[in-house]
């Protein structure tokens, strides 16, 4: 079993750090720092995508957390 854990550094749809994992392919991915997922991740992985929240009122914020599960 291959298992990869990552900050995605506020990663995008667009971010070249998809297309490593989708080489890769692992079977359990879990990703801080999301800030989109591609379809084609989509389309090969099921997914979980929370946006984060901080601040004093816990607000959500630009990025969140991913899991991949192949």
């Amino acid at each position: 079993m291959r298992v990869v854990v990552r900050n995605m550094r506020n990663a995008t749809e667009k971010s070249s750090a998809w297309k490593i994992l989708l080489d890769e392919m692992p079977d359990i991915v879990l990703l801080q720092e999301v800030r989109g997922i591609p379809k084609d991740i989509e389309n090969t992985f099921d997914s979980v995508f929370h946006i984060s929240t901080g601040g004093k009122n816990h607000e959500p914020i630009k990025s969140g957390t991913a899991i991949l599960v192949k």
